[in-house]
C-alpha cells in the first residue's frame, strides 16, 4: 500500500514538473503585414493600428505605421 502511495506521489510530482513544458507547447505566433491608406490610396504614416480578437477577447499591443 505504502508502495502505490508512493508511487503515486512520485508520478504526480513529476506530471506537474512537466506542466510548463506541455503548456508552452500551445503558445502560437504570428506575423501580420499590410499597408494603411486613406481614402485616396496614399499611405498613412503615423497611424496607429492595434490588432483585437473578437472571439478570444484579446487585444494586441499598438504600433505605428511608418511611411512605407
Amino acid at each position: 500500500m505504502f508502495r502505490g502511495r508512493l508511487r503515486f506521489s512520485a508520478s504526480l510530482v513529476i506530471g506537474l514538473a512537466l506542466l510548463p513544458f506541455i503548456a508552452s507547447a500551445q503558445i502560437t505566433t504570428a506575423t501580420l503585414s499590410g499597408t494603411v491608406k486613406d481614402a485616396q490610396g496614399s499611405v498613412v504614416p503615423g497611424a496607429t493600428v492595434v490588432l483585437i480578437s473578437d472571439t478570444r477577447g484579446v487585444r494586441g499591443e499598438e504600433t505605428v505605421t511608418d511611411g512605407r
